[in-house]
């Protein structure tokens, strides 16, 4: 019975639709809907009189196609129509027109759109106010059909007489039928998917993105993973590993500097007073190769002379270099090559790298400051050029390593005739993005052969297992720009991974986002680093304040709380827009994906809409306080 009922409803989500039963939804005015005085009319009448009215098309002027005169043919004696005014329903007579030879092609059927009714079939006819009504509910609160139903039948029995039913009248449609009604309205309505901020176009600076929980059962997916590779796909070799773009490769070596780094805040002496010990000569051997030792000792010996603040910041960046993160994350690329470039005379670059390292590189401004401080020097780079230059030589090289290799595949802007939300093919793949994609994910080398990603701590699962056992998809990924528009969200078959927030990235964005805030930052910068380091070697990574608490042996690079530049960042979008989703969830869990996909889609785009008009209006509100500035 469950599948008849989805089957059913899947038959009215189609391309195939009567450009004649296209009711227009303004993108200002969310559902406006034509009013029927005659319905109207007629329904206050029947609960008195019952006479009939039949609901027929006008007669067009002259002859059809063939020549033929035009006559009305009844389609149905007692079509049920349901109203709202004054929430009753009826059996009318339904008719169309006809040509004298029943030549299909010059049938024309009732519209019903005039009268304020959707025309579904001919046993059926249902006002647009009701189908506008629970549209708003649903994008509002995510009410269900069977809650929605349930309301207006108890409407049904509070206004309906005694003996109405005798006199032509019927009570509300069931939950089955009105769900196929407003699928197949909904199917029909002229809304513009676009999935894309005006302001921040093609190319967003900024993404934010996370995955929520909302899911089908796995017998139902039938989609295209966003993570598909080609048949014949680009096969590229791994550019570099891991310990290649960590300062110290040794795992001990990284353990040494991070105790040796939680002694310097509130010293008043040296950090360690055995220099002559195994632990500590080591650890000067151990960074040797990357000439740290004589700024390690430096550190030890003079770091006491500082306040807490400036010890604070010496810490937090040793801590970093002791992690295994990329240098690329506490030094961007760019910051790098001005190191290299002027040297050795950084301080003729010291305005741009002061401006760059403000946005990208707080920590090792701090850190660069602190070391300027306890050398004596007033001007920013002083104690990197004079006292450690080799070691900013030795760090500004890998960091530049860190984003080098990789395939260069260049985006192919004609790859889609238009974005996947424009069209229903996005409810067949089950990937709806804003955007053209404008290349093809690659193959790699070291990848194993159909896994999901190559994270060792990856789920090797199908599908995930829900709470009766019952396998489901792994949910929904949602993207989203600084102005808090969603660009796209797509099905997992899966658990979540690295592998899916790569290939969009990937496969939809000609230049990579400038930003990237994840709640795995950490980890997929990695990802990223691993397969396309000179398309990301530019991307900034960071984890939002929400999910740091969880990410303790990460480096506080990541950590967007700690960029200035990004304070005003709305970071919690995603966070905001699942708790909207969650309303949905209950209604969505049970549907096949083309149903499942159309309902999310039309959700998130009545979202959008709401976040653009609060965008105009504070648009318009600026201009108008810019405007009484000048006069």
């Amino acid at each position: 019975m469950r599948e008849r009922q989805l089957a059913q409803t899947e038959d009215v989500i189609n391309d195939d639709v009567d450009p004649c039963l296209r009711p227009c939804a303004s993108p200002q005015d969310s559902f406006p809907y034509p009013a029927s005085p005659e319905i109207v009319t007629h329904m206050r009448h029947l609960m008195l009189h019952g006479p009939p009215l039949e609901l027929r098309p006008p007669m067009p002027p002259g002859l059809c196609q063939c020549g033929c005169q035009y006559r009305y043919v009844v389609a149905n004696e007692a079509c049920d129509v349901y109203c709202t005014e004054p929430h009753l329903g009826c059996k009318l007579r339904l008719s169309r027109l006809q040509c004298a030879l029943n030549n299909p092609a010059c049938t024309i059927v009732y519209d019903g759109t005039e009268d304020g009714l959707f025309h579904f079939s001919d046993h059926s006819c249902m006002a647009l106010r009701i189908l506008y009504s629970y549209a708003d509910q649903y994008a509002q609160d995510g009410k269900p059909v069977s809650s929605f139903v349930r309301d207006r039948k108890c409407d049904y029995e509070r206004y309906v007489p005694p003996g109405y039913s005798s006199n032509g009248g019927i009570t509300f449609a069931s939950p089955t039928l009105f769900r196929q009604v407003y699928y197949a309205w909904a199917s029909r309505l002229d809304l513009c998917y676009l999935f894309k901020c005006p302001m921040c176009g093609d190319n967003p600076e900024v993404l934010i993105g996370d995955a929520t929980s909302e899911s089908i059962q796995g017998k139902y997916y039938s989609g295209v993973p966003i993570t598909e590779v080609p048949e014949d796909p680009v096969t590229a070799p791994r550019a570099h590993m891991r310990t290649d773009r960590c300062l110290l490769k040794s795992a001990a070596s990284r353990k040494k500097l991070a105790a040796f780094a939680g002694t310097i805040v509130g010293s008043t002496t040296s950090c360690i007073t055995d220099t002559d010990s195994a632990e500590w000569t080591g650890l000067l051997e151990d960074a040797e190769p990357v000439h740290m030792a004589a700024l390690l000792t430096d550190i030890n010996e003079h770091a006491c002379k500082l306040v807490v603040h400036q010890q604070r910041h010496l810490s937090v960046m040793l801590k970093s270099m002791a992690s295994d993160s990329p240098v690329l994350s506490y030094l961007p690329h760019a910051a790098a090559q001005l190191i290299l470039s002027g040297m050795p005379s950084i301080t003729t670059f010291a305005p741009d790298l002061l401006a760059l390292l403000k946005f990208k590189a707080p920590h090792f401004l701090d850190f660069c400051t602190a070391l300027d401080t306890m050398q004596g020097f007033d001007t920013l780079g002083l104690a990197l050029q004079h006292d450690y230059g080799a070691f900013a030589s030795s760090i500004a090289t890998i960091s530049i390593r860190c984003g080098q290799g990789g395939p260069v595949i260049p985006p192919e802007f004609d790859m889609e005739s238009r974005p996947s939300s424009t069209s229903n093919a996005c409810l067949e793949s089950g990937v709806c993005v804003g955007v053209a994609k404008v290349r093809a994910r690659p193959a790699y080398a070291f990848e194993r052969k159909n896994c999901h990603n190559d994270d060792p701590t990856a789920c090797r699962h199908s599908f995930v297992s829900g709470s009766h056992g019952s396998r489901r998809t792994g949910g929904i990924f949602c993207w989203y720009c600084r102005h808090e528009i969603c660009y796209g969200y797509y099905i997992m078959p899966n658990a979540e991974g690295r592998n899916e927030a790569f290939s969009f990235l990937y496969k939809y964005f000609a230049v990579a986002p400038k930003v990237v805030v994840y709640d795995f930052s950490c980890a997929l910068q990695d990802y990223c680093l691993n397969r396309q380091p000179d398309h990301f070697r530019n991307t900034l990574f960071l984890v939002d304040k929400f999910h740091w608490f969880g990410h303790t042996a990460c480096s506080r690079t990541y950590n967007l709380t700690q960029y200035p530049a990004y304070a005003g960042l709305n970071s919690q979008i995603a966070e905001q827009f699942n708790s909207a989703l969650a309303r949905i969830k209950c209604s969505v869990s049970q549907m096949t994906q083309r149903t499942f996909m159309f309902s999310v889609r039309f959700f998130l785009q009545m979202q959008n809409e709401k976040k653009l008009a609060r965008l105009k209006q504070f648009s318009q509100h600026s201009d108008s306080l810019l405007l009484s500035d000048v006069m």
